[in-house]
């Protein structure tokens, strides 16, 4: 233990992160002393801790031109020459003090956390991918502990995504079967017990009514698709067998959970589920009959359906400079009441009809039309380009994965953080993107490795 401590302690920082992010949910990232919140402390602890051990030595430069670094650096560029214009041209519009020109900054995070936490990962996998093997497994290890005490949905790393990654390949395991009768028995065994570690929780969620779509739709997804990664072209009905099998055991324990567990007030087993459904799927809408605006925010549920304002609000304010974007001194959506307090909170709001509220928003909560209104077009474009570069490292490292859940499972991650920012700050804020970044690095760290290093750290 000592020993592999030595080889190994630069990662210790970013296990901290991923975990007190996992564990302790918002409440560890937001927690700060001064300006200074842990997740940075966490990075530069890595940094100095990678450069004492030589980490930053021998790093593959030239095999990085293709892969998602290049993608990133140009977003970067255009980020930081934004940035420049809105602290020298634009500065009187932040005012003199400290607050205004550190929210300035925290805006600017949107080009910025990517590459530090990319650049965490990329070194760290080429240096120990042990060691990242165990942050990956740790995680994992939290979300399914957090899911099956408290729910789904109070995880910032995605339950949905991982879990449906980890009981897949499981299953396709299991359906390969084995030489030996009782190894291939304990594997089924092994599936069962994994797929309702997995699915009871969301059954649970879909039992009470009140399961979030995005998770929902992550969790179906990868169980559509990862055995099709897993058994390959050539095994179509295999692949195609696998998946109707767990939903129809998900299924199943939708109906176990209405049955059993749910208070139907009279209905009939099938109405108690139609009608659970039916909230789930409506979990977060608007007021039927009405408007977003015409409605007050009076509870958390009712916020949520908010977001298609905020986000009509954003393209709005990305109209107002549609090529170059709105930089990174607005708040936006930009309807703050003038004058609010700039502590980047969102609770406590009044009157959307209006559109006044005491406190700016953390972004529209979808990154996606953050970077748009933000950056504009050429940003926008950039950042297109450097998704398709993610996408085609996520592909390859599926095809060479050779069985190994450690390469499913790290693009469980950089999946379900793509997914997340549609509906949330999912690309900048620390405690919904440090997962998604890091795990962006390790994806292009295994695919510069050479064949030989790569075979063996899967």
């Amino acid at each position: 233990m000592t020993s592999w401590i030595k080889r190994n302690y630069p990662a210790i920082p970013i296990l901290i992160a991923v975990l007190g992010t996992a564990l302790l949910d918002q409440s560890f990232a937001k927690f700060r002393i001064g300006p200074v919140f842990p997740l940075e402390l966490c990075w530069l602890a890595w940094a100095l801790l990678a450069a004492l051990a030589g980490w930053h030595r021998s790093l593959p430069l030239a095999q990085l031109k293709k892969s998602p670094f290049t993608g990133m650096g140009a977003f970067f560029v255009w980020g930081l020459l934004l940035l420049f214009y809105d602290l020298i041209v634009r500065r009187g519009e932040i005012g003199s003090e400290f607050g205004g020109v550190l929210r300035v900054f925290q805006h600017a995070l949107l080009f910025v956390y990517p590459l530090l936490w990319m650049t965490a990962g990329l070194v760290t996998y080429r240096r120990s991918a042990q060691s990242v093997r165990i942050i990956a497994f740790c995680a994992l290890a939290a979300c399914i502990g957090i899911a099956l005490v408290r729910g789904p949905h109070d995880l910032n790393i995605g339950m949905g995504s991982i879990a449906a990654v980890v009981l897949m390949v499981i299953v396709a395991r299991s359906w390969a079967g084995s030489k030996r009768r009782h190894k291939s028995n304990s594997r089924w065994w092994l599936s069962c017990v994994v797929g309702l570690i997995v699915l009871a929780p969301f059954a649970r969620d879909v039992a009470q009514g009140v399961v979030q779509r995005v998770l929902m739709t992550e969790l179906v997804v990868l169980i559509v698709a990862m055995p099709f990664f897993y058994n390959g072209k050539g095994r179509a009905a295999r692949s195609l067998a696998q998946v109707a099998l767990v939903l129809a055991f998900f299924a199943a324990l939708i109906v176990v959970e209405v049955a059993v567990f749910t208070d139907r007030g009279g209905l009939s087993l099938a109405d108690s589920i139609s009608l659970q459904a039916a909230k789930s799927l409506r979990h977060g809408d608007d007021v039927p009959g009405g408007k977003i605006e015409d409605h007050p925010a009076n509870d958390m549920f009712l916020k949520a359906g908010y977001r298609r304002f905020w986000w009509s609000q954003a393209v709005q304010d990305w109209r107002v400079n549609p090529v170059f974007g709105r930089g990174f001194i607005p708040e936006i959506p930009s309807y703050v009441r003038a004058g609010s307090p700039n502590n980047g909170h969102f609770d406590a709001i009044p009157d959307f009809k209006n559109h006044n509220v005491d406190r700016p928003l953390v972004g529209p909560h979808n990154s996606y039309l953050s970077v748009l209104a933000r950056t504009g077009l050429i940003g926008a474009l950039i950042f297109i380009a450097f998704l398709g570069q993610i996408g085609v490292v996520s592909l390859r490292v599926l095809r060479s994965s050779q069985g190994k859940l450690f390469g499913f499972l790290a693009v469980a991650f950089v999946f379900d953080g793509l997914s997340t920012a549609v509906l949330q700050v999912g690309l900048e804020a620390p405690y919904n993107c440090i997962a998604l970044w890091f795990f962006v690095g390790v994806l292009t760290a295994i695919n510069t490795r050479t064949p030989q290093n790569a075979a063996s750290t899967r």
